[in-house]
């Protein structure tokens, strides 16, 4: 459960966000677009996180070092929308079935379909450029929160974060 918690903030600093889980860091580009100082935390190592990084576990980082932040994004793997992962015979937890036409791995993208960046797919330079990525590999990508996505989602975080600074000021 989360509690409205006033914030202060130095005039002209920009807000800080943890990206738990992340990866190479798709959803930190859209945050850091959006105006938040962006740090990430995983468990593997990301040479190619273009943020500030720290390697460890997220929750107890988050448990130690939360209240640090202005906002935390965790984004755990979720492989269970992955038909790689079906093929290869593993199961995750489940989720509701997607309804958005997808284009086949590795084949043209038709008109009205999304590619579907998973696997080992090709059109990595494709994927880099549609998604704003250009420092990621073909692991980072289909692992990542397309930032623009991350980005709309940091706007309205940021819009209610400064109305909260300003009753708190």
């Amino acid at each position: 459960m989360t509690q409205p918690t006033p914030i202060r903030r130095v005039a002209g600093s920009r807000p800080r966000l943890l990206d738990a889980f992340c990866c190479q860091g798709g959803a930190a580009k859209g945050y850091a677009d959006a105006g938040f100082d962006v740090t990430g935390i995983d468990l593997n190592p990301q040479p190619r996180y273009p943020y500030t990084f720290v390697q460890g576990d997220a929750v107890e980082y988050i448990r130690a070092h939360g209240h640090e932040y202005d906002a935390i994004h965790a984004s755990p793997p979720c492989q269970h929308d992955s038909e790689c992962q079906r093929i290869q015979g593993r199961t995750h937890p489940d989720h509701p079935a997607h309804t958005v036409p997808q284009a086949k791995m590795g084949r043209p993208i038709p008109p009205g379909h999304y590619g579907h960046y998973v696997g080992n797919f090709s059109g990595v330079d494709r994927a880099r450029h549609v998604l704003g990525v250009p420092w990621m590999n073909r692991d980072g990508i289909r692992e990542c929160i397309p930032p623009a996505y991350a980005a709309w989602v940091g706007h309205h975080a940021l819009t209610h974060l400064n109305t909260r600074a300003e009753v708190a000021a």
